[in-house]
């Protein structure tokens, strides 16, 4: 039911089939995949597109947070087996990250005044899950999965690094939606700011957590360059 409400949409499971298609057409060897890094970064619409809509969907109806965490884990697990299976073995996986302080949420959940705590909690809750899937997957032969923490980060680190605006985004949004107005007017220093829309960050958010996961304190068990070295 992800995203459903927006359109058309590729889940993983497609995913994973695509990439195992690419694959046997191009035949490319296990020993090459084996060498390449895998990235995947997927969770934050289950639940800003799923799990916190309003009115509630089926997800919110038969599932309390802990449950929903489950099962979304229990799918991800089977995808990395194929992956695994195919030859994957060098695997970040991102975390979600405070997506209850994203403009959107704060509007509708938070009264408008601040992060909404309770889908914080929810995404504490998947991403504990997370990391322990990755602790899991570390146990098979040759794996190297890595879990980037996107949650742990705050203002106070970002303020240090002149970004200061977290509570809007850049660019025009219209009521009731979430991404960029067509060439509605933006910000005048987009490098002052986290979020570029209602619910995605800027350029500069993004190349801070590229650099923290691929040279270290955000990523674990190893960080990224580990990974492809």
């Amino acid at each position: 039911e992800t995203s459903e409400n927006m359109g058309e949409r590729i889940s993983l499971r497609q995913q994973v089939n695509n990439h195992f298609s690419a694959i046997i057409t191009a035949a490319v060897p296990l020993s090459r995949l084996r060498q390449c890094l895998y990235t995947i970064n997927i969770g934050s619409n289950d639940y800003l597109n799923n799990y916190f809509l309003s009115p509630p969907t089926l997800a919110r109806r038969l599932f309390n947070p802990d449950q929903y965490a489950r099962s979304l884990i229990s799918l991800y697990r089977i995808y990395l087996t194929q992956l695994y299976v195919l030859g994957a073995r060098n695997v970040a996986l991102f975390g979600i990250g405070k997506i209850g302080c994203t403009p959107r949420i704060v509007a509708t959940l938070g009264g408008g005044t601040g992060c909404a705590e309770e889908v914080n909690q929810a995404v504490i809750i998947f991403n504990t899950k997370l990391k322990a899937l990755v602790t899991d997957f570390n146990n098979k032969p040759g794996a190297m999965f890595t879990y980037v923490d996107l949650f742990s980060g705050n203002a106070e680190d970002f303020a240090a690094l002149g970004i200061t605006v977290g509570d809007r985004s850049c660019c025009t949004v219209n009521p009731g939606e979430e991404l960029c107005a067509a060439n509605g007017p933006v910000c005048p220093d987009r490098n002052k700011f986290i979020f570029w829309d209602n619910v995605h960050t800027t350029e500069v958010i993004n190349t801070v957590v590229a650099n923290a996961a691929f040279n270290g304190p955000i990523a674990s068990s190893f960080n990224i360059s580990q990974l492809v070295n």
